[in-house]
């Protein structure tokens, strides 16, 4: 199992590509969690990659990726944990 930590501002589309050199290059890449609080749109790319936009909403959430050798069975799994920091307000005084 991977993780990757990322941090993603509000209203942002990512996109994370998995590791695939392992597989005999027919993979299949699915989602294992889709529920999601922050994360609008899940788009699996046909390269390993996904894309992910998310909310624009301030907090930490996860997404669960797998990916499968066609050939021989096996399986990777990959969580993704994505921070979307506040946004901060600033003031100009003069």
């Amino acid at each position: 199992m991977d993780t990757i930590d990322t941090i993603c501002k509000s209203n942002c589309s990512e996109v994370y590509c998995l590791d695939t050199t392992w597989t005999d290059n027919s993979t299949t890449v699915s989602l294992c969690d889709v529920t999601s609080s922050l994360i609008t749109d899940v788009i699996i790319l046909p390269n390993g990659c996904v894309e992910i936009s998310t909310k624009g909403v301030a907090g930490r959430d996860t997404i669960c990726v797998t990916v499968c050798d066609d050939v021989t069975g096996k399986c990777d799994t990959t969580i993704i944990v994505i921070l979307v920091p506040p946004t901060v307000d600033t003031f100009l005084i003069q």
